[in-house]
């Protein structure tokens, strides 16, 4: 696998999933369980949650039916003043700005009107963490955490 390849597949797939459309894209699975997949090349990339206010969820790549890459999430939305859609409005927008080099969530920041999103991220595509937080006029209005790490690793990834 071809590391380059892969992080551009990635992106690609993230932008065409949740972040181009959010739940309405999903399709239902069961009890709730929704799931987004993308293929393209040779990649399959599938993310599958639950909740909504308060979620959790995975997402995988395949490739030739052996996952390469996960990673877990879990998030909610902190405050009852602002619906949850105006929040996952925005954080679509940041997440359609997802980096080159950490194709994880979204930008370190990004500011619009009275939003702020902020990403931090540790560590790299091999293995990572993070934190994304959403703020309206300065109060904490969303969080969610996220780790992940490469599963297999050919020698063209080195």
């Amino acid at each position: 696998m071809n590391i380059v390849k892969f992080k551009q597949f990635l992106i690609k797939a993230k932008k065409n999933t949740y972040a181009s459309g959010g739940e309405n894209k999903a399709k239902i699975i069961s009890a709730g369980m929704k799931e987004y997949i993308f293929n393209a090349c040779d990649f399959k990339y599938i993310d599958r949650y639950k909740g909504h206010e308060k979620f959790n969820g995975e997402e995988n790549v395949l490739q030739n039916n052996k996952i390469i890459w996960k990673m877990k999430y879990e998030g909610k939305i902190l405050s009852d003043k602002i619906p949850a859609d105006y929040i996952y409005t925005f954080l679509r927008k940041a997440l359609k700005q997802i980096p080159s080099d950490n194709p994880f969530r979204g930008p370190k920041e990004l500011f619009e009107k009275k939003y702020k999103y902020i990403n931090n991220i540790k560590g790299n595509l091999k293995k990572f963490s993070g934190e994304e937080k959403i703020f309206y006029k300065d109060e904490l209005v969303y969080s969610l955490t996220y780790n992940g790490k490469i599963i297999y690793q050919s020698p063209d990834m080195e």
